[in-house]
């Protein structure tokens, strides 16, 4: 299921009134080999998406060494490595997996922390001369697309097995910046690795910022004032200026060093977001979006 296909489902989930894709959105898209949670809004809460669109992303994933394909995940046909590039390849792909093991893992350690410009796949929503990248991948045209500066935070090697037709598959963890391409780090590691793309087999988005680290049993969880407190600073109104505000946009701005969410008193809930530095409003809600 694809990331547009999850929120029509879940909107008829939640029994939301309009058409599948209306008033819903979420903060980044899942491949849609791939799965996990995505951060949602719908209705009102569809304007706090914004400030949360930027939240780094945690993925466990299983890249295969050995063979790419044109997708650079497990949806499209193999390809393999011919003439210099294939005996350079065997060579690594035969070493003792204790050895292998040890150097993935090594590897894998000195890229934490690390930044870098990551070209995207040519199977990605990138916009390019008026359509996304992979409406030309599949007529066949690549186009040159731009390198985009990415971070991986966190790193973690979660072993590493014998794959089909003498390959390689290695499981990780990543903790990565928004917009970081995990089929683009099988693509260009493992060229560094064995002088071969790789491709990913497995997927899995574990969390959107912290959201879904702890989450594992739910199929969705419904998220409070107290889940974004780490991610805004929170201001209480007035009855006075929570009225002014949603009713005829009146608001001084004051500086925050975060997004801040306006909230008046009682049931009033969220009134509004300003943003970080120049205190100006962001959205403004006709109702609280987190109910």
């Amino acid at each position: 299921m694809g990331s547009q296909d999850a929120l029509g489902a879940l909107k008829r989930e939640l029994g939301l009134p309009g058409k599948a894709r209306e008033g819903i959105g979420h903060t980044g898209v899942l491949d849609p080999f791939a799965e996990g949670w995505l951060l949602c809004g719908t209705e009102e809460g569809t304007k706090l998406l914004g400030p949360l669109s930027g939240l780094d992303k945690t993925y466990e994933a299983q890249m295969l060494i050995g063979w790419t394909t044109p997708t650079l995940d497990s949806t499209s046909e193999a390809l393999h490595a011919e003439g210099l590039t294939a005996q350079a390849l065997k060579e690594w792909l035969t070493l003792d997996l204790t050895r292998i093991e040890a150097e993935l893992s090594e590897f894998l350690s000195h890229k934490i922390g690390s930044s870098f410009d990551q070209i995207p796949p040519q199977f990605s929503a990138v916009h390019i001369d008026g359509k996304r990248a992979y409406d030309w991948a599949r007529k066949g045209v690549e186009k040159e697309l731009k390198p985009k500066r990415v971070q991986i935070l966190e790193a973690e090697h979660l072993g590493v097995e014998k794959g089909p037709e003498n390959s390689i598959l290695w499981n990780f963890r990543v903790r990565v910046s928004s917009g970081t391409y995990i089929r683009a780090l099988a693509r260009d590691w493992a060229t560094d690795l064995a002088n071969y793309p790789g491709h990913l087999t497995r997927l899995v988005r574990r969390a959107v910022g912290e959201f879904g680290r702890q989450s594992e049993a739910a199929p969705w969880t419904l998220l409070g004032l107290s889940d974004l407190k780490g991610l805004f600073d929170i201001h209480y109104l007035t009855a006075h200026e929570a009225e002014r505000l949603r009713l005829h946009g009146q608001w001084q701005p004051r500086p925050h060093s975060r997004p801040c969410l306006l909230v008046g008193p009682g049931d009033m809930g969220a009134i509004a977001w300003t943003e970080a530095l120049s205190g100006k409003v962001g959205r403004v809600f006709t109702a609280n979006p987190l109910l």
